[in-house]
C-alpha cells in the first residue's frame, strides 16, 4: 500500500493495489471521498479530498507528494538495467510505466516493486561467471 498526500489539490490517496491495466472506474462514495476501481470492479485506491479536514497539513505532508516519475534512462541509471530492458517489461505490461510525449516516466515506487519481484534467472554478470581452466599442452 502506498500513501499520497498533494498539498495544491488538498488530496490524500491510499493506493491499495498497484494495478497494471488503465481501466479504472472511479466512485464517488461520499462527499470527498472516491473509490476507486480496477477493470475487474476490485478496489485499487481511496482518495479524499479536501484531507485537511481530518489532519494537520504539517502531519499530511510527510506522507510526500506523488511523484510525477522518472525518465526511462533514469531509471535505468537507477537500477543498472539498460533502458532497452525496461522498455520492453513496459511494452510486455511487467513494469507500470506511463507516457508523456515521447519518454516514458516511471515512478521509483513501481521500479522498486519490479526489482523485488523480479527473478533472479537470465544471465550472470561477467564478473560472476567462472573462469574457465586452459589445459596446456604436456611439452
Amino acid at each position: 500500500m502506498r500513501v499520497t498526500y498533494d498539498p495544491d489539490v488538498d488530496a490524500l490517496y491510499f493506493e491499495l493495489r498497484a494495478l497494471r491495466s488503465k481501466k479504472r472506474t472511479q466512485r464517488l462514495v461520499a462527499e470527498g471521498l472516491i473509490m476507486e476501481l480496477g477493470p475487474r470492479g476490485e478496489l485499487a485506491g481511496l482518495e479524499i479530498l479536501a484531507a485537511s479536514r481530518f489532519g494537520a497539513p504539517r502531519a499530511l505532508a510527510r506522507f510526500g507528494r506523488p511523484s510525477p516519475g522518472m525518465r526511462l534512462s533514469e531509471a535505468a541509471a537507477f537500477c543498472g538495467i539498460k533502458a532497452a530492458s525496461l522498455r520492453n517489461q513496459i511494452l510486455n505490461g511487467r513494469l507500470k510505466a506511463s507516457k508523456a510525449g515521447r519518454d516514458w516516466l516511471v515512478d521509483v515506487n513501481d521500479l522498486e516493486a519490479y526489482l523485488d519481484g523480479r527473478s533472479a534467472r537470465g544471465r550472470r554478470a561477467a564478473s560472476e561467471k567462472p573462469l574457465r581452466r586452459v589445459r596446456r599442452a604436456a611439452a
